[in-house]
């Protein structure tokens, strides 16, 4: 299957069969749930219901390689946090920390303490 300029359908049958698609301009992507029902990951970092109406005659798809750093910068200002496979040692992250950030840090420290009780 080729990787990129693929038509919605072509799009869709790559999302059943395990890979996340996208649209050139979008942040985020598109995968399929465990149920087969498409999910996007917005650029905040929220998972929505996709609406497959208003793309469906674009032809510019393309698998989702991964997520790039703008992305990670994009859900952390929106309060997420933000992990990467591959990152040496369990439990690490990254927060957008200051002032006014108290939530978030608490919230960071509770998943890196429960991280390091189950590991």
């Amino acid at each position: 299957m080729k990787n990129t300029g693929l038509t919605f359908e072509e799009a869709h049958e790559a999302l059943m069969n395990g890979l996340k698609v996208r649209l050139p301009e979008w942040r985020g992507y598109w995968f399929a749930d465990e149920n087969k029902l498409v999910k996007s990951l917005t650029k905040d970092g929220d998972i929505a219901d996709a609406w497959a109406s208003a793309y469906m005659d674009r032809q510019d798809w393309e698998i989702a390689q991964g997520l790039d750093f703008g992305w990670a910068i994009c859900a952390l200002k929106a309060g997420k946090l933000v992990t990467r496979a591959g990152w040496n040692g369990k439990g690490m992250l990254c927060i957008q920390t200051g002032s006014c950030h108290d939530q978030r840090r608490n919230r960071a420290k509770n998943a890196i303490a429960s991280t390091r009780s189950k590991g």
